[in-house]
C-alpha cells in the first residue's frame, strides 16, 4: 500500500494477463484502486477489487491509504493497521471461491503484508510474495536478517 510498490504490482498484473491463462485482480483500499485504475487501458482484463479501510479509525490522518505522504510515526501505525485487511481479504477469496467459475488459485502479495501468507495456507490457495525494492537494497536486508545473530 506504497504508491512505489503499486506500479510495479501493476506491471507484474499486466504480465500475467497477456498470458491469457489467469485471470487477474488488484485487491487493495479505495483510494489506492481509484489511482490505479487511469493506469489500465480500457480493455484490460485486470479487474480491481476494494476492501474496505477506514484510516481514522486507526489514528491515521482522513485518506490515509498509502505512504506517500505520511510521516514515520504514521507509517508504523498504518502497518499495523492494515492488518485489519486480513478479515475483508479473506471473505472476498471466499466469495470469489463461491461465486466465479475459476476460483483464485495464488494470492501475490507484498512482502509488507504478512498476513496474507496465513490467508492463503487457511484457503488452501498458493502464496508467493513479490518485492517491489531494488535488488542490492533487499539482498543487504535479507543479509542483515538472516546474519543479525552472528557475532564478529
Amino acid at each position: 500500500m506504497a504508491q512505489g510498490h503499486l506500479t510495479p504490482f501493476l506491471a507484474l498484473a499486466r504480465q500475467i494477463e497477456q498470458r491469457k491463462i489467469y485471470r487477474v485482480n488488484i485487491v487493495s483500499t479505495p483510494l489506492n484502486i481509484r489511482n490505479l485504475r487511469p493506469l489500465l487501458s480500457f480493455n484490460s482484463a485486470i479487474r480491481l477489487v476494494e476492501i474496505p479501510f477506514c484510516a481514522t479509525d486507526y489514528g491515521l490522518p482522513p485518506g490515509s491509504e498509502n505512504t506517500d505522504s505520511m510521516s514515520y510515526i504514521h507509517v508504523l501505525r498504518f502497518m499495523e493497521a492494515s492488518e485489519s485487511l486480513q478479515s475483508p481479504f479473506k471473505k472476498l477469496l471466499e466469495e470469489m471461491t463461491e461465486n466465479d467459475d475459476s476460483p483464485p488459485v495464488c494470492i501475490i502479495s507484498d512482502m509488507f503484508l504478512g498476513w496474507t501468507v496465513k490467508v492463503a495456507k487457511e484457503l488452501g490457495i498458493f502464496h508467493s510474495v513479490f518485492i517491489a525494492g531494488a535488488a542490492y537494497s533487499m539482498a543487504v536486508y535479507f543479509s542483515i536478517s538472516l546474519n543479525a545473530s552472528c557475532g564478529g
